[in-house]
């Protein structure tokens, strides 16, 4: 470590070059959050953060992270633009392997870039109001953070919950005051005594912080309470899946139980007992076509007592579809996105089944899981109900077309005229050019290319018309492609 000045033992960073005097912030000055995460490489004291300020009096808070839960935070402002090394007011213990993050935020987010180092995934990250984002494929941000060798610490705890143990602290540190946080705030405090810090409370699992001083340092030692229901708390899955759910079962010493009985339920339903097996776990279904929402499903382990809720969310198979308004045959897109079993998009190649009135589509999802169906013109003028089904799921949409000819509703004219110009306009969100128009009359059709204004003429010559009635009405059939107007011709002599 160049220019040490302090007895600081290590130095974790990402980079000994450090920065490229380049700020990242957000576009509407609000604070930027950066984080640097590191895997401990000795049992010591977290006690000094350096970053970068790009202006002095910044405002900054400084939060610590050991193994994913928060330990300490610690706000200020930065002495002076540039390089600042921020002593912290309570040092964090950490043990060798722990994960540790550092997240720091502020106005802005000092960065290296364009340099020779590898930047190694997972290590660096900046959140500009949409999360955490790994900065690894341009750039890692700066932080720097020093640690002190020190053996006047009560270890890191480790235990497995039970209902039935207070928790308490074995210390040589006799009249030490310990004080157990969660979260920032204080839920209870213990004196040593005898060797022994009695809490009075059960600890429920879950990560504290424990503070308390000595040799003048506020020192913070981490307190692990594990669950004895070995399972995710939560578990995310597309709709009509089979879950299986295999919770393992141990004592407060962290051996595995076999053959206790285990009662569980599933929402309010009603309670159920199953017995543990040779591998300490129970195994238990959750049946296919469970409703699409959030449940509950709860176990209780029989010899420490604890209580654990596992968290099942079923999601639909689609999402992003919507009611489709359009012109006849203007190129307008039914487009859903899949969720597969595992509660995530699905890629390519899942077959969606689309259906409109009686016309059935096969669509294969894209890479990114959507199914895309360009609304045929077979589809014409009027209400639709289109329908997308995938794993026994089906949604429903409308799609709405609207006319795009248009025409007078009558023309008259004499038998005996030179000729008859017919005329149609077709536009729809703007006019549509060179497009063919058809008109039909007395059997005989006669067809037109659209201008620039989205008007066709044809014209019916004397002959033709010599061949109508006097006095009698013929309907005039207007189309193009599958969508058709009618509109009448009054032939008078």
């Amino acid at each position: 470590m160049f220019n040490n000045t302090e007895l600081y033992n290590k130095l974790y960073q990402y980079g000994v070059c450090g920065f490229s005097e380049k700020y990242y912030a957000t576009t509407t000055g609000d604070p930027i959050e950066y984080m640097n995460v590191y895997t401990a490489i000795g049992d010591d004291l977290i006690a000094v953060v350096g970053t970068y300020f790009k202006n002095a009096n910044s405002d900054y808070t400084i939060t610590i992270y050991v193994n994913g839960s928060e330990m300490y935070s610690q706000s200020g402002k930065s002495k002076f633009s540039g390089f600042n090394t921020i002593k912290l007011n309570q040092y964090v213990f950490i043990t060798e392997g722990d994960t540790i993050a550092v997240k720091i935020r502020s106005a802005s987010a000092p960065v290296l870039e364009n340099s020779r180092i590898i930047f190694q995934k997972d290590t660096s990250f900046i959140d500009v109001g949409k999360g955490m984002v790994d900065t690894s494929d341009d750039c890692l941000v700066t932080i720097k953070t020093y640690t002190f060798n020190n053996t006047d610490v009560i270890n890191n705890v480790k235990e497995y919950y039970s209902e039935f143990n207070e928790f308490i602290i074995l210390s040589d540190y006799e009249d030490l005051v310990l004080n157990l946080k969660q979260n920032g705030t204080t839920i209870a405090s213990a004196t040593v005594k005898d060797g022994i810090a009695n809490f009075g409370i059960v600890l429920n699992s879950g990560i504290y912080a424990l503070v308390y001083s000595l040799n003048n340092k506020t020192i913070i030692s981490n307190v692990e309470i594990i669950n004895t229901i070995q399972i995710p708390h939560e578990i995310t899955i597309g709709y009509n899946t089979l879950l299986t759910v295999r919770p393992r079962f141990i004592d407060d010493w962290g051996n595995e139980l076999n053959g206790a009985a285990v009662k569980y339920k599933l929402n309010n339903g009603k309670e159920s007992t199953v017995y543990i097996n040779e591998s300490g776990e129970v195994v238990i279904e959750v049946s296919k076509g469970t409703a699409i929402g959030t449940h509950k499903l709860w176990f209780n382990n029989p010899v420490t007592g604890e209580n654990l809720t596992l968290q099942i969310n079923i999601l639909s198979r689609f999402s992003g579809n919507k009611d489709i308004n359009m012109f006849y045959d203007d190129g307008s897109k039914y487009s859903v996105r899949i969720i597969g079993d595992n509660g995530q998009y699905v890629g390519a190649g899942v077959v969606v089944t689309i259906k409109i009135g009686s016309n059935t589509f096969k669509v294969k999802t894209d890479k990114n899981g959507y199914a895309t169906l360009t609304i045929p013109n077979t589809i014409t003028v009027g209400k639709h109900t289109i329908t997308a089904t995938v794993a026994g799921q089906t949604v429903k949409n409308t799609v709405q077309v609207k006319q795009v000819l248009k025409s007078d509703k009558t023309v008259t004219d004499r038998r005996t005229a030179k000729s008859l110009v017919l005329k149609a306009t077709l536009k729809g969100k703007t006019a549509l050019k060179n497009k063919v128009v058809k008109f039909k009359v007395n059997g005989k059709t006669y067809s037109g290319k659209t201008n620039s204004q989205g008007l066709a003429k044809v014209t019916i010559k004397q002959k033709d018309l010599l061949k109508l009635k006097a006095g009698k009405k013929y309907t005039i059939a207007i189309s193009y492609l599958k969508d058709t107007i009618k509109t009448t011709l009054n032939v008078k002599g």
